[in-house]
This record gives structure tokens, sequence and C-alpha cells, in this order.
């Protein structure tokens, strides 16, 4: 009797598509027949195995010449796909830099065509663009996704600062006395604050002896005390001559912005 037993099929390979795989091969051999095994996949195909690039169930009939009969199996491949997440370059921005496009911190083979998020909510992102003179000081994440299943996920790195922001006429253009020596000999004569002459700013000036006792204050200061009593601003006690020694004194900056008191030690001395 003629042996009517169908084909026992089988189909071998991946069934997951993945960005390391994005085609694969299905294969029907190891299929047991009689005589010489054909293949119908269901996709027209006629051959042993097929490639595929695209998630679905494939189904194979293979028919044994020996008897006639056919057998049919069924393989279901999914897709799997995971994209990269990789680290792009990273930038320091002053708070008055002009915009910024984030495309310079992609790897240089990156994927035009992508979108790019802001991830902190920064306010400062306009497609690729990135305008640090709107956000607040700070680090900040955006994120590029490339397109495609599996387009890369790069992260960039922006720190905006002020550290590169010049302040006009600061305490640290500001010299201020160290020593008077009021004997008319061009040298040390007045106690002076220089530095800051370009800034029309007023200064306050109050003078302390060693037992703290205020001995000169001036609320419009003009480089002019000489170590007395003698007019050169508001009078406190006589006009007499101060005796040499260590003094304490406080200055303040009217017109600017933000300037703290600036405090210090001053000798008088009459050589």
């Amino acid at each position: 009797a003629q042996n009517t037993a169908p084909p026992v099929v089988n189909i071998s390979g991946p069934t997951a598509l993945t960005c390391n795989a994005t085609s694969i091969t299905l294969n029907a051999s190891g299929s047991t027949v009689q005589g010489t095994a054909s293949y119908l996949w269901n996709t027209g195909a006629t051959t042993l195995s097929i490639q595929v690039n695209q998630a679905g169930d494939y189904t194979v009939v293979v028919t044994d010449s020996g008897n006639g009969c056919s057998g049919a199996k069924t393989i279901t491949v999914t897709e799997n796909y995971v994209a990269a997440e990789i680290t792009g370059g990273s930038i320091a921005l002053c708070i008055e830099d002009t915009s910024l496009n984030l495309t310079t911190l992609l790897p240089s083979n990156f994927v035009s065509g992508g979108t790019w998020t802001d991830d902190n909510n920064s306010g400062g992102l306009t497609g690729s663009n990135f305008d640090p003179s709107i956000v607040n000081l700070g680090d900040f994440e955006f994120t590029y996704t490339e397109p495609g299943d599996c387009g890369r996920i790069i992260t960039v790195f922006v720190n905006v600062n002020d550290d590169c922001v010049v302040l006009a006429c600061s305490t640290e253009d500001m010299e201020i006395s160290k020593v008077v020596t009021p004997n008319d000999d061009g040298f040390n004569d007045n106690f002076e604050i220089t530095g800051l002459e370009e800034c029309d700013f007023t200064f306050g000036v109050k003078i302390f002896n060693r037992w703290g006792k205020m001995v000169f204050e001036s609320n419009n200061y003009l480089n002019n005390w000489k170590g007395r009593h003698d007019g050169s601003g508001m009078q406190i006690g006589s006009n007499t001559e101060l005796p040499t020694g260590t003094y304490y004194y406080i200055v303040t900056v009217s017109g600017g912005n933000g300037f703290k008191p600036m405090t210090g030690y001053i000798y008088l001395g009459t050589h």
C-alpha cells in the first residue's frame, strides 16, 4: 500500500526582527518527505528558504512528489526594535551668547531628519536651535531621536552660566588707600578711593578709631580726608589732627547694582 502520510514540515530561523537583524531567513529544510519536496510560501515564493523584513505569519506548504501529499506549517515573526541610547557632546554657554545649533553636538555619523526634545523644558529650544539668553542658569539635556524604528536616541548636554559676563565698574576695580601720611609730600596725603572714576558712583565713607568711635563721615566723599576734622566731611569732635595709628573704614557705593559695603583697615601716620 502507498504511504500517504503527509510531509512533516519544519521551519527554522530567528523569529524576531531587531535593530541588529532587520532581515531574517526562514528555512523549511529538515522537512521529511519520501520523494522530492516542493515548497510554496504564502508570500508566493517557491524556494526552500525566504528572506523577510516584516512582522507577520509566514506559512510554507511542502508537497511530497513521492505520494502527492502536502503538509504545512506557520511561524510568526515579531518586531523587537530597541533603539540604542548614546551620549553626544556637551558645551558651556554664556547667558549672553547667541543661539547654538545643537546638531553640532551630535556624532558626525548622525542621521538627519530626526526630532529634538527639550528634556528639561528649558523653553530655549526652537527646532534644533537653543537660545541661552532666554533660559535660567543651569544644566540642560536635549534628546535627538533619529528617524526609523532603529534610530538612535542621542542626548546632548548644555550648561548656561554667567561666568563670561563682564560687569563694568565692579568692586574688583576699586582700590582703597591702606596708608595715609598727610605731610604734603605728594604721596599718600589723602585717603583715596580710585579705579571707578568713570562709573559716576557716589561713595560714602565712615572711619572709626580703635575704640570704635567714628572720627569721620561723608556721604559724598571726594578723596580729600587728611586724617583730621578739617571740614573735608561731616565734622565729628575737634578740628585737631588725629593720632597716629590704625583706623577702620566702611565704604559704601551709591549708583551701583548690588555693591556690598567695603571694609578694611588704614594706617594713619605722619611721614
